[in-house]
């Protein structure tokens, strides 16, 4: 396990909820996928295809914006779904309230 980050670095991610678009394998790189999302604006999130199991289209979701750009098998990504871990696993929690896409998490 890695060791704990502080609050404040926590506290610097611009989390964001955005709607799900998409999703699909990553074309160059087996066991990852792509997700489309609706934010202010499109985006894409690289993630491991065993987390976005049981995430379809029009699913909600919290994402982490304003990292530095990832490049994986030739295309680049700026957006990151949060993950939690829990007792069964590590989910990706979806939102289930009227949060507008685009909302900043505070």
């Amino acid at each position: 396990m890695k060791l704990p980050i502080e609050i404040e670095c926590f506290r610097k991610l611009d989390l964001r909820v955005g709607t799900v678009t998409a999703i699909r394998s990553h074309p160059a790189l087996e066991g990852l996928a792509i997700v489309g999302l609706r934010l202010d604006e499109e985006a894409e999130a690289l993630a491991p295809s065993s987390l976005v199991q049981g995430l379809q289209p029009g699913s909600r979701v919290v994402v982490a914006l304003g990292l530095h750009p990832l490049s994986a098998g030739g295309l680049r990504f700026t957006a990151c779904l949060m993950p939690v871990a829990g007792r069964e696993g590590t989910i990706i929690p979806k939102i289930t309230v009227e949060i507008p896409d685009g909302s900043a998490l505070s």
